[in-house]
């Protein structure tokens, strides 16, 4: 896999360029896909963000016969958005290890981001991290503008994830 054909596929949208990854690796893939799916959706929590798109990777060629029946199972499990009309695209490679590789863009990120820049900016504003980084000509201005950088990259999955 080219990661950046993956990036192009998965993050093609310049302002949301966030990439979750995950495997789901089953002998019985083809036969089970139902609960495969169900299986990667429990696992990843994904199911309770949108997506944006994503690239399945199979390294059985037995999935690509499955296409259609697998990209409506995963776009429901992965919650693509609507206006996405391909939203995952499969792509098939020469593998010993049965199941799938993904790569899914979703504003899961958005959680994470702002839990880790609530907590930075309480300690930024406390004080922390400025005496630090004043050595390098870094100040409070600096950290502002990359809060409000992160801020902006919340919105931007917000709004792309409506």
């Amino acid at each position: 896999m080219c990661d950046v054909e993956v990036m192009k596929i998965v993050c093609s949208v310049p302002t949301v360029k966030f990439c979750s990854l995950g495997s789901h690796h089953s002998r019985d893939m083809t036969e089970n896909i139902d609960r495969s799916v169900r299986s990667i959706k429990q696992r990843t929590g994904f199911g309770k963000f949108k997506s944006l798109s994503g690239v399945v990777l199979s390294s059985d060629s037995r999935l690509q016969l499955l296409d259609q029946r697998l990209e409506s199972k995963l776009s429901k499990s992965f919650n693509f958005v609507d206006w996405n009309a391909f939203p995952v695209e499969f792509w098939c490679c020469q593998n010993k290890q049965q199941g799938i590789n993904f790569a899914i863009n979703n504003e899961r990120i958005g959680e994470s981001l702002l839990a880790e820049t609530d907590t930075a900016l309480l300690k930024c504003h406390a004080g922390a991290y400025l005496h630090w980084y004043s050595q390098y000509n870094v100040g409070k201005d600096e950290f502002d503008s990359a809060f409000e950088t992160v801020d902006r990259i919340v919105e931007d999955y917000r709004y792309s994830c409506r």
